[in-house]
C-alpha cells in the first residue's frame, strides 16, 4: 500500500531528477490526463461489458491505474529504445570527428553539434551530450561523464562503450581504434534490433486486434440479440462464469505480450 501511495504521489509529482532519471517515466500533467481517461474508459468497458453493472464499474475503476502503469512501462521502454538509436548516431559522429584528428573532448562536442542538427536541442540524447560537454569543460573526466550515463540508463549499449573507454584509457589503447569498433558493435546491434522490430510489427498489430474482438463480440451480441446475455448478468453463478471468462482475457492478454516482447 505505502509503495502504491508513493507511486501515485509521483504521478502527480515527479522527483525532481526525474529529467535525468530513465528508471520510470513520469507524464506530463496533459499526458497523465490523457492516458487516466482512456484507461478509466477502458476499464468502464469491460466492467460494463462482462457485468452489466455501475457498481461493477465503480468497484473496477481502480484498476485503470494498472493499466496506468503499463503504459508508463511501455513509454520508458520506447524512450530507452529511442535513446539507444540515438546514441549510435552520437557514437557515430563521435567516431568520425575522432578519425578527422579531434581529440575525443573535442569529438564529443562536435558530435553533439550534428545531434543538434539531427534531433533537435531538446532530444534526450542531446541533452545528455550536452550536460558531458559542460562537465568536461569543468575539467571532469570523460569516461566517468559516459559511466553515469550508462548508470543512470540501464542501456548495454552504453554501458559496453563506458568499459571500452574506460579499458582504452588505462591500457593507453588506440582510442580511434576503440570508438570505432564500439561504433560498429552498437550499429549492428541496433540494426538487428530494427530488423526484428519490423518482422514481429504485424504480429503485434494481431495481438491488438484479437484483445478487441473478444469485447466486441459480446458489444455485438448486446446490440443484436439484446437478452441473449441476461442470463449471466445479475446472479451469482453468471458473475462467477464472467469473472473466470475475465481472467482467462486477461491472461491470454498478457501471454501474448509476453511472447511478442523480444529483446536483444
Amino acid at each position: 500500500m505505502k509503495n502504491l501511495l508513493e507511486w501515485i504521489k509521483n504521478l502527480i509529482n515527479p522527483p525532481d531528477d526525474h529529467i535525468w532519471s530513465y528508471e520510470e517515466y513520469y507524464f506530463t500533467r496533459k499526458e497523465l490526463i490523457l492516458n487516466e481517461a482512456l484507461s478509466l474508459s477502458l476499464i468502464w468497458l469491460i466492467a460494463f461489458c462482462f457485468y452489466n453493472s455501475i457498481i461493477a464499474c465503480l468497484l473496477m475503476s481502480p484498476f485503470s491505474l494498472l493499466l496506468l502503469k503499463s503504459r508508463r512501462a511501455e513509454k520508458k521502454s520506447k524512450r530507452l529504445s529511442t535513446l539507444s538509436l540515438q546514441f549510435k548516431d552520437g557514437i557515430n559522429f563521435l567516431s568520425g570527428a575522432v578519425n578527422a584528428g579531434y581529440s575525443v573532448e573535442n569529438g564529443w562536442k562536435e558530435a553533439l553539434k550534428q545531434l543538434v542538427e539531427l534531433y533537435g536541442a531538446d532530444a534526450d540524447i542531446t541533452r545528455e551530450f550536452t550536460y558531458i560537454s559542460r562537465k568536461i569543460d569543468m575539467n571532469v573526466p570523460i569516461g566517468d561523464l559516459i559511466f553515469d550515463l550508462a548508470d543512470r540508463t540501464g542501456n548495454e549499449d552504453i554501458r559496453t562503450f563506458s568499459e571500452s573507454f574506460a579499458v582504452a584509457k588505462k591500457s593507453g589503447g588506440s582510442m580511434k581504434s576503440i570508438i570505432a569498433a564500439t561504433s560498429d558493435t552498437i550499429s549492428q546491434k541496433v540494426e538487428v534490433s530494427k530488423e526484428i522490430e519490423t518482422m514481429v510489427a504485424g504480429k503485434k498489430m494481431e495481438q491488438r486486434i484479437m484483445t478487441v474482438v473478444p469485447l466486441g463480440i459480446i458489444c455485438f451480441v448486446r446490440l443484436s440479440s439484446p437478452t441473449f446475455l441476461n442470463v449471466l448478468y445479475g446472479n451469482p453463478l453468471g458473475i462467477i462464469i464472467m469473472t473466470i471468462c475475465l481472467g482467462a482475457y486477461y491472461l491470454s492478454v498478457r501471454l501474448g505480450e509476453r511472447i511478442l516482447d523480444i529483446k536483444v
